[in-house]
């Protein structure tokens, strides 16, 4: 048998991997993971679109010569070697990759403690000159000459990864927009994806990541800070070191203001419903069943953190820019039981809302009326305190009127206001707070004059006490009270 050796022809293989599909924030978290495996504490990610330049710093164990030659190298490492228990790594091309999915030049320089800074680059445009493998290697006055070497050189070890002529990233723009807008894009992902590592909780070692001068505070996408949270105890899959940790979120009205932010999504809650899976604790995916449920409203509360170890990366089919993974079928007809019971308790978390909100102390101004095929109506209430005076008063028929409302309570788009109720950026009068209330106490005071006016006065003290009984007079029981000592 003869053989020959056919090495890859090196600007086609790196042109060709540019386009793998790393979206901005995916490819600077894929450098970052490389920070995290070194142990880095602290991450500088700076940028500057006037430069045209990306560099990003960490103070972790730093590299060799000999180990940041295999780091430029192209599959320095063996997808299928074990690697170690927090390597975040998987194909040994993720800076390479990543890198050069934004640009054209990427220049690397590390150190290992008390030892000379070394520095090796990538330039697309030098090897479409040499059509050879031509890794540079940096003298001390070419690293000296980089963004990001004064913080770098002060640092008793770390590794400086430099983006230089931003093709990919600028997409052929000079407004420095561009870049300013996608970094924002930016720092949401990297506070979401590494938001166990910025918290720094829970054995997960604390990690800082500073953005041209801002910390990034991590996101919370399970709202474990709400007390309303429903925390259900982790459980592991059996026969296996993976982990499950359900939550239930609070509904709308028990979401603060600041819920939104933390949650660290761009989507409605619907869209981000489902698993939120993690290896050696940084998010790869969110928001996905995995074929296990279909996303309806009545799930849109759910999320199910699953922690899968890097041992396990040969049966999840993890992609190469670590944003995509397909979890074996063993594993998912593990999590199916789990899942149905989790979206029982969800379903019954909006119908005890639901009942509450229709408490039979309180008049309502909707009736809500279950049919017998199972269907749910809502039809104006005739005898609510204001309808039943508009009744009296106008000049309408009562049955001309009553018609007209019904028509308002068959029209009523029942399923989508149960939508909007649950989803993240929708306020609705229930959930005014004491501030707002106090704001509108004037608005009330002159609806009650008005509707006092056209009693008469042996009437209107039997009117305000209906009124103090029925939404939302109910709020300002100090006016009615106020109005009361009026009569």
């Amino acid at each position: 048998m003869k053989e020959i050796e056919l090495p890859p022809n090196a600007l086609s293989i790196m042109e060709s991997t540019r386009a793998i599909g790393y979206s901005l924030e995916t490819a600077i978290a894929d450098v970052m993971d490389n920070s995290i495996t070194a142990n880095a504490k602290n991450i500088i990610l700076r940028y500057s679109p006037e430069n045209n330049y990306v560099y990003i710093l960490d103070d972790g164990h730093g590299m060799m010569a000999s180990e940041i030659n295999i780091a430029m190298q192209y599959g320095g490492k063996d997808p299928l070697s074990e690697r170690e228990k927090e390597d975040l790594g998987r194909f040994g091309l993720g800076l390479k990759t990543a890198s050069l999915s934004q640009c054209r030049c990427l220049t690397v320089l590390s150190k290992r403690s008390e030892t000379e800074p070394e520095g090796r680059q990538w330039d697309l445009d030098y090897i479409a000159q040499t059509d050879k493998w031509s890794l540079k290697i940096l003298d001390r006055d070419e690293m000296e000459s980089l963004p990001g070497w004064d913080v770098f050189s002060a640092q008793e070890s770390g590794t400086l990864v430099v983006w230089e002529n931003l093709d990919r990233l600028m997409q052929g723009s000079e407004s420095k927009d561009v870049m300013t807008l996608k970094m924002n894009a930016v720092e949401g992902h990297l506070s979401l994806v590494f938001h166990k590592f910025l918290a720094g909780k829970n054995g997960v070692p604390k990690l800082n990541i500073i953005m041209n001068g801002r910390e990034l505070t991590p996101a919370d996408p399970f709202l474990t800070s709400n007390r309303h949270t429903q925390i259900i105890p982790t459980e592991k899959v059996p026969r296996t070191k993976i982990s499950i940790s359900p939550y239930i979120l609070p509904v709308q009205t028990y979401r603060r203001k600041e819920d939104v932010k933390l949650l660290g999504i761009t989507e409605d809650m619907m869209a981000n419903q489902g698993f939120y899976i993690y290896r050696n604790h940084r998010l790869i995916i969110w928001g996905k069943w995995f074929r296990k449920g279909v996303k309806i409203p009545d799930n849109q509360l759910i999320r199910v953190a699953v922690e899968v170890p890097s041992l396990y990366d040969h049966s999840w089919i993890l992609d190469v820019k670590k944003s995509r993974v397909n979890p074996p079928e063993i594993i998912i007809r593990s999590l199916r039981q789990r899942v149905e019971n989790l979206c029982i308790k969800a379903s019954n978390t909006h119908k005890y809302r639901a009942k509450k909100q229709m408490d039979k102390t309180i008049e309502h101004i909707w009736i809500r009326e279950e049919l017998r095929d199972g269907g749910i109506i809502y039809r104006v209430n005739p005898e609510y305190p204001l309808i039943k005076l508009m009744l009296e008063q106008n000049n309408m028929t009562p049955g001309r009127l009553l018609k007209v409302f019904d028509l308002l309570g068959r029209l009523l788009p029942v399923h989508q206001m149960r939508i909007d109720m649950d989803t993240t950026n929708v306020k609705t009068d229930h959930d005014n707070n004491k501030k707002e209330l106090t704001a509108n106490k004037e608005e009330m005071r002159k609806t009650l004059q008005e509707v006092l006016k056209v009693l008469p006065a042996g009437n209107r003290m039997a009117m305000l006490q209906d009124l103090s009984k029925t939404e939302p007079f109910n709020q300002y029981m100090d006016v009615i009270r106020e109005m009361e000592g009026t009569l």
